[in-house]
């Protein structure tokens, strides 16, 4: 194997490494949109709406993980923490966006 094709396997393991934390998060968003929403929808639409609470839910675990991992937290407190921000869903991003915009000073609308 070349140099070129180790150090890529390489990468794409460490990446398939981390696929836990929006596999996780996502979990967490179909868990909330379960409890939310039950039998009331129909079927088409009940897939498509948990479809796109699972995506938002993995990217708020994503950035959960970035931060968690930026300040040194241990595996077991940021699994948790990827778990339940992804079952917050988009409170977890709305409360992120907050912390943000008073970190850079910026007017909230």
């Amino acid at each position: 194997m070349s140099k070129f094709d180790e150090l890529t396997a390489m990468r794409l393991a460490e990446w398939a490494g981390y696929m836990w934390v929006p596999l996780l998060a996502a979990w967490g968003g179909a868990v909330s949109y379960l409890q939310r929403k039950r039998r009331s929808l129909g079927w088409k639409r009940f897939l498509g709406e948990l479809m796109a609470e699972m995506f938002v839910s993995a990217f708020v675990g994503v950035m959960t993980y970035l931060m968690c991992a930026s300040v040194g937290l241990n595996d077991m407190l940021v699994a948790a923490l990827v778990g339940v921000s992804g079952h917050m869903s988009s409170k977890a991003l709305a409360l992120m966006r907050a912390q943000y915009e008073t970190a850079l000073g910026l007017d909230r609308d």
